[in-house]
């Protein structure tokens, strides 16, 4: 029996893939894509946030070390539809920076 076609709109589709997700402070434990100038940089865990939700840090994995993205420097980060946020109890990043 043929498979019947699914027509899906671009805009449905990128939704399914991903959306920029704004709120940064909400991420701390979310694994997030991060794109400068729509160019794909890394995927990652956030390991933190600060309160304001303009800086996190992606946290080391495989080859890449743990790295710190700011808004202000034109990075977006988009999560998945599939993808839950983090534990809203994560430590700030004044107390995940005296960690290490």
């Amino acid at each position: 029996m043929p498979v019947p076609e699914v027509l899906i709109s671009a805009d449905a589709l990128s939704r399914l893939r991903g959306y920029p997700f704004p709120d940064w402070e909400q991420l701390c434990g979310t694994e997030v894509d991060v794109y400068l100038d729509s160019e794909f940089v890394r995927r990652g865990v956030v390991d933190a946030t600060t309160a304001d939700g303009r800086i996190i840090w992606i946290g080391a994995q495989g080859v890449f070390s743990r790295t710190l993205m700011e808004k202000t420097q034109g990075y977006e980060v988009w999560i998945t539809p599939t993808e839950e946020l983090g534990p809203r109890n994560a430590a700030p990043a004044s107390e995940a920076a005296d960690s290490e």
